[in-house]
């Protein structure tokens, strides 16, 4: 019985004392790691964010070379920033990952430690066995001997009870300590996506400014002839698809569409500014030679490259191309269309990269590329643009050609009755 007590008088000193020395050196080493770390996400937060002021007011074309070389440098540097912002949240999410397993390893070890106080408990029980007042008299011994078992006895199993709730509320601690370790590993896999993707497109960025530069010659007067004739370009290129879509006959039945409201599309960027309204806006009325005088047919939304797009809705991806290979700088560059199951499709354009590719079934909210400034852009922005679906098709390999650039085009194309207002939906 000695050595029964004895174990659970070490287990008993183990269970009071192992939290103070179990791990607490890495634990602080983390803590101040992580804490030392928040001053420097704040004054990259702060760059960031006078940057998405400078993007939001950026609504024209880059009139010289240098101004748009300038615009290129800017985005690479803010790319730069949230690659550095990116990994030091990385590199925290891995504190806590650690954080999280030296807890674990402390909770395992209090439930192995109450596990032996248990048996122990348990043992104790069974060597003294269950005291019969009367029969202890019968056989000679004292009352007070006989109370004191009882009471031995009441001891071992008020602490035997308090052991057991003990090593319940432990095992639910390393519960959820694992539920929350699932989640910190899976945010560290969303986080290290994220920063592939923007080291991705700091390499598109350092290509684009390599052809702006070769291909204007580094020459200011070449720069502003050759943004002229892409202008021109663009000009007659959306009265050509205005002439082509008007053409088209679609008959809508609106029953398939879903009711007007808030709600129906969630918005495809988490963070955003519009910076241009569907119809007949003030800088598409400013700009009729833009868009042909019959007004924007989406909605811009204002956001640095490289930020992350995601799906309206459920869906599938129907279409998927860079009108940037067949005439480049004049239309929608990098796009991509989504049939939803509500009789609604949206359109995503100026992409600087995607995520999902044609034929992928996609669900709400879920990441489907990066913003960029491809196509027709006057600086880093998401065109988004919604159909009826009855009324809108990606054009075939043979259907569009444009005669200003000479080539075949693969594009959305709708009615203008298949065109909706997005903020109808969002």
């Amino acid at each position: 019985m000695h050595s029964i007590v004895i174990v659970a008088l070490i287990c008993a000193s183990m269970l009071s004392s192992y939290t103070i020395t179990f791990g607490i050196t890495e634990l602080e080493s983390l803590n101040n790691s992580i804490t030392n770390n928040k001053s420097e996400l704040e004054k990259i937060e702060k760059e960031i964010k006078e940057y998405d002021i400078k993007i939001k007011n950026t609504k024209s074309e880059a009139s010289t070379l240098n101004t748009a070389i300038k615009r290129l440098e800017e985005s690479r540097e803010n790319l730069k920033n949230e690659i550095r912002y990116t990994e030091i949240v990385i590199n925290d999410t891995n504190g806590k990952i650690k954080e999280t397993d030296i807890s674990l390893n402390q909770v395992e070890s209090k439930i192995n430690i109450l596990h032996e106080l248990i048996i122990a408990n348990l043992a104790e029980l069974n060597t003294l066995g269950r005291p019969n007042i009367l029969l202890d008299i019968l056989n000679d011994k004292t009352i007070n001997e006989s109370f004191t078992t009882f009471r031995n006895v009441n001891t071992i199993k008020e602490e035997l009870n308090k052991n057991i709730v003990a090593n319940k509320t432990e095992k639910a601690k390393l519960n959820d300590l694992k539920i929350e370790k699932e989640i910190t590993i899976n945010k560290l896999l969303i986080l290290k996506d994220d920063l592939s993707d923007k080291q991705a497109v700091v390499s598109t960025n350092a290509k684009a400014k390599e052809e702006l530069l070769i291909t204007n010659k580094n020459n200011e007067a070449v720069y502003k002839v050759k943004l002229e004739e892409r202008n021109r370009l663009k000009r007659e290129m959306e009265k050509e698809l205005l002439k082509f879509e008007a053409k088209l006959k679609a008959i809508i039945d609106i029953s398939k569409l879903p009711k007007q409201g808030g709600g129906v599309l969630a918005y495809p960027l988490k963070k955003y500014t519009i910076t241009q309204y569907f119809g007949n806006t003030e800088f598409s009325t400013k700009n009729p030679q833009v868009y042909s005088g019959k007004g924007h047919n989406g909605i811009d939304f204002a956001s640095a490259e490289g930020t992350f797009i995601y799906s309206a809705s459920d869906g599938l991806v129907i279409g998927l191309d860079d009108t940037d290979k067949s005439c480049k700088g004049v239309s929608y560059g990098k796009w991509l269309l989504i049939k939803h199951n509500n009789g609604l499709t949206t359109l995503y354009a100026h992409l600087s990269s995607y995520a999902v590719k044609e034929g992928d079934r996609v669900t709400l909210g879920q990441k489907i590329g990066t913003v960029g400034n491809t196509g027709y852009s006057t600086g880093p922005h998401l065109h988004f643009a919604i159909f009826a679906s009855d009324g809108v098709k990606v054009s075939g390999p043979k259907e569009y050609k444009s005669r200003s650039c000479g080539t075949y085009m693969r594009i959305p194309l709708a009615p203008q009755n298949a065109y909706l207002n997005p903020l109808s939906y969002l």
